[in-house]
């Protein structure tokens, strides 16, 4: 079915028979999630943000063990900024709930034992077929080196002053984030809250200030949102929410359960699983935690850490957060290969209908 597709730039670049391509979603995607997209056909990602050097190349290797495709790393381009003061309220406003929790109480900051310049350097010399990128964008050596492996590169925008950015950096693609997508906001220029463009209006937008293929994130569940997002100049589309509850997909089940539960429940943006902003399902255990000191990131994030963990369990999920795009209630429970192949195989009929009719 896919001689449906239009044919176009992205797909001839990535080596794939269906511009698909799954989200990183650190912390989400597994080799096994990522090895089963790239059977398919698309493109499976692997988020890396929080992964040590070391973990990252044995995630590499594993993934080569399981499939000869092609692959993507992603990576948080970013420096930490620590605000002691910031981090130590942040710190000790979480002990009285780990104490319900039967944890200890901490009061140090946590250490960070690597950096995004230690993570790539491991994309470099394992010379990763595709690397995708976040919050910023590598200096020009990394680039360079990149590169001469001949590494495609991916950059995030999430406005037109990051896309030409982008566009100068001389990156291969651009995802373009839409105020819909789920997980952290991407934005590297300017505020976050003035960057929450709606995909359908974004894409336009791009394609107007540069000719760099563009990959379309935000909000889309089906072949519906596929075929309105290459229509409107988009050459390919990123997927995360719709592969949260895949068999593949490693949150934890009460997460998987929640996304169905709460499927009548809106999303929103907020700050404090990890002190960067990103969209989650509003619930109750999110309202609670509201007027909660919060810490720069990655260090929330990290003092979070023992909490999350003890509430995955319990599964509870007072300290997990349901990250997730405005499209969830759409989400499915099937296998990756039965959600890929379905999405492919609708988005073909309907681009075989329009064909007819004109």
């Amino acid at each position: 079915m896919s001689e449906y597709w239009p044919k176009n730039e992205l797909s001839k670049l990535l080596h794939l028979d269906f511009p698909i391509i799954q989200a990183p979603m650190a912390g989400v995607s597994t080799p096994e999630l990522v090895t089963s997209i790239c059977y398919a056909g698309g493109l499976g990602s692997l988020g890396a943000g929080y992964m040590s050097p070391y973990d990252i190349r044995k995630a590499i290797e594993l993934i080569r063990m399981k499939s000869r495709k092609r692959f993507n790393i992603n990576l948080y381009c970013y420096k930490p900024l620590e605000n002691q003061t910031a981090s130590m309220k942040a710190q000790g406003a979480l002990n009285p709930y780990r104490r319900k929790l039967g944890l200890s109480d901490k009061i140090d900051i946590p250490e960070l034992t690597f950096t995004f310049d230690d993570q790539l350097q491991i994309i470099i010399e394992e010379k990763v077929p595709i690397f995708s990128f976040c919050y910023g964008i590598p200096s020009k050596k990394q680039i360079e080196d990149l590169k001469n492996n001949g590494t495609i590169l991916i950059g995030t925008a999430t406005n037109i002053r990051e896309v030409i950015e982008l566009d100068k950096s001389h990156v291969d693609a651009i995802v373009l984030q839409g105020a819909e997508a789920g997980g952290h906001r991407g934005t590297f220029i300017g505020d976050w809250k003035d960057s929450m463009i709606g995909l359908m209006s974004l894409i336009p937008q791009a394609r107007e200030a540069t000719k760099l293929p563009l990959i379309a994130a935000g909000g889309i569940m089906n072949a519906k949102g596929i075929t309105a997002a290459l229509l409107l100049g988009a050459q390919g589309v990123q997927m995360g929410t719709a592969f949260l509850r895949c068999i593949e997909s490693g949150v934890p089940n009460c997460y998987k359960e929640a996304l169905t539960k709460f499927s009548s429940h809106t999303t929103t943006i907020t700050s404090v699983y990890s002190g960067r902003p990103a969209r989650v399902i509003q619930n109750s255990c999110l309202e609670n935690l509201a007027e909660l000191p919060i810490a720069p990131y990655p260090y929330q994030n990290m003092m979070m850490q023992d909490v999350r963990k003890k509430c995955e369990e319990l599964s509870r999920l007072d300290f997990i957060p349901l990250y997730a795009g405005e499209g969830f209630p759409l989400i499915s429970d099937r296998s990756a290969l039965e959600i890929f192949y379905d999405l492919a195989q609708s988005t073909s009929l309907l681009f075989k209908e329009l064909k007819q009719k004109n």
